[in-house]
């Protein structure tokens, strides 16, 4: 089941949250912060529904991979089963033979990093989030990762940079975590390198937060113009330059 509720981790404006599923083609699933109990938005908080129960037994998951092994999704719904039991290294490894069938399919890469962060693998959680955010080819996806401790940003970062070669939004998800880290300055430098290289909407849009937060309203709405006749008619981003020129 599909949940649309992206606001609350994006902690946007319900307009903005609906603007982004609608400019993206990808599927947008639950994942929303439960602060207050104690959700650090990292994955493990109790509204991270977007892995549920598949609503079969794991004797009925176990008829499935019999009748039908060659499928990926007959080891992810075993998987599932096993995830919603807790069971998650059994689950792992369904979730492993279900990518060695299918590497194209998100849902797997869902699945998959909420197992391995349950297993106490951070940074395999964040090796999921960065696959899927190339098959998305969606850079927000760095906001399912910006929770994770202080002591972890810069290998976070690292893991995105080996991807570089792979995809061309590298430099706008790294600016994104940035700018959530508060290191606004490197964040800067990220999207600009991104408008250089390969210009991206969040690179348009990260670079005018910033310029408006350094007091340079001006220059982040001829940033968003700019932005609006490089990739004509994008609803996020006219979106965000409605809202700096309804500003007194």
């Amino acid at each position: 089941m599909r949940k649309l509720i992206v606001g609350r981790i994006f902690n946007l404006s319900p307009v903005i949250a609906a603007l982004l599923v609608t400019v993206s083609s990808m599927p947008v699933y639950a994942v929303g912060d439960d602060f207050t109990n104690g959700d650090k938005g990292d994955g493990r908080g109790k509204l991270w529904m977007e892995i549920e129960d598949v609503g079969m037994t794991l004797e009925e998951a176990n008829a499935e991979i019999e009748n039908e092994p060659q499928f990926a999704t007959s080891w992810k719904d075993r998987a599932r089963v096993y995830f919603a039991k807790g069971m998650y290294a059994e689950a792992l490894k369904d979730i492993n033979h279900a990518k060695s069938l299918n590497k194209e399919n998100p849902s797997i890469y869902t699945l998959s990093k909420y197992t391995r962060l349950n297993l106490g693998d951070s940074i395999g959680f964040v090796e999921d989030a960065l696959t899927q955010a190339m098959l998305w080819d969606y850079p927000y996806i760095a906001f399912n990762i910006r929770h994770f401790d202080k002591s972890q940003h810069d290998e976070v970062l690292a893991a995105i940079e080996t991807r570089r070669g792979e995809w061309s939004h590298t430099d706008s998800m790294k600016g994104i975590l940035l700018y959530e880290w508060n290191r606004k300055e490197e964040a800067l430098a990220c999207f600009e390198k991104q408008l250089r290289e390969a210009p991206d909407y969040c690179a348009y849009s990260g670079k005018a937060t910033i310029l408006e937060e350094m007091g340079k309203r001006s220059e982040a709405i001829t940033l968003l113009k700019e932005g609006l006749n490089k990739i004509p008619g994008h609803l996020y981003l006219q979106e965000h330059l409605d809202q700096l020129l309804s500003k007194n």
